[in-house]
């Protein structure tokens, strides 16, 4: 992930940093850490915010104030950059702030040009690759016709909420059968994939060839013997 969204999240919930309007950290911060977990691009994004972090530290004149690690990958981004390589994000920020009448875009400006790239990253993977829920479900159901005796379905083992994990989301996305090894007892233990949530695309990915294979491989271990159907067997 963005290890400078992970300090300037830490700084904010651990209190070693208190900027004067925090909301837009927080959210810049959570969101290219999502976006990196995703699989993007967020070279863009972390110049922004570096630019951002940057320019209100090195504007208080208080040093204590300053978690140093923070800082210093911030001022080290920002010095690399120097002196017009801040990226896109950075310019639609400053366009928006000329428009607005100001000289340099403030935190909230950032924010909103921030999120709105991820936003254009999301839509255009989506037009490239489609849903990949869509994907799924429509594997899932096609296959489910093909291999009627093997149970299948989409779904997730976790959940959501302040207890589920770093990011408040542990669920793992798999398709499940109603087929069972030998060494599992009254439960299913035979299924396909298992992904985050932040990357349910890897399991999108997988619904052609790979995910065709399985099929036909729990089908042959069904008819060998070699797993059991749990429940009531669905004929043929």
């Amino acid at each position: 992930m963005s290890e400078l969204a992970m300090l300037v999240s830490r700084a904010l919930r651990d209190g070693s940093w208190k900027p004067e309007n925090p909301p837009p950290f927080f959210h810049m911060a959570r969101g290219i850490a999502k976006h990196a977990r995703r699989g993007f691009d967020t070279t863009a994004l972390e110049k922004a915010l570096a630019f951002t972090v940057y320019a209100e530290m090195a504007g208080d004149a208080r040093p204590e104030r300053r978690p140093q690690p923070l800082f210093e990958m911030a001022r080290e981004i920002f010095d690399a950059c120097m002196p017009d390589d801040f990226g896109p994000v950075y310019k639609l920020a400053s366009e928006r702030a000329r428009s607005a009448g100001a000289i340099v875009p403030g935190p909230a400006t950032f924010q909103y040009a921030v999120l709105e790239h991820i936003e254009r990253d999301t839509v255009a993977r989506l037009v490239e690759f489609g849903d990949p829920y869509e994907t799924i479900h429509a594997a899932v159901n096609a296959a489910a016709v093909l291999y009627p005796q093997l149970g299948l379905s989409f779904g997730y083992l976790g959940g959501v909420g302040p207890g589920c994990g770093e990011h408040g989301d542990d669920r793992s996305w798999q398709v499940f059968t109603k087929l069972a090894t030998p060494r599992c007892v009254n439960a299913c233990d035979v299924s396909f994939g298992s992904v985050d949530t932040d990357r349910i695309e890897d399991l999108a990915s997988q619904m052609g060839d790979p995910f065709q294979a399985w099929l036909k491989a729990c089908q042959a271990d069904l008819d060998a013997g070699r797993v059991r159907t749990v429940g009531p067997r669905l004929a043929a």
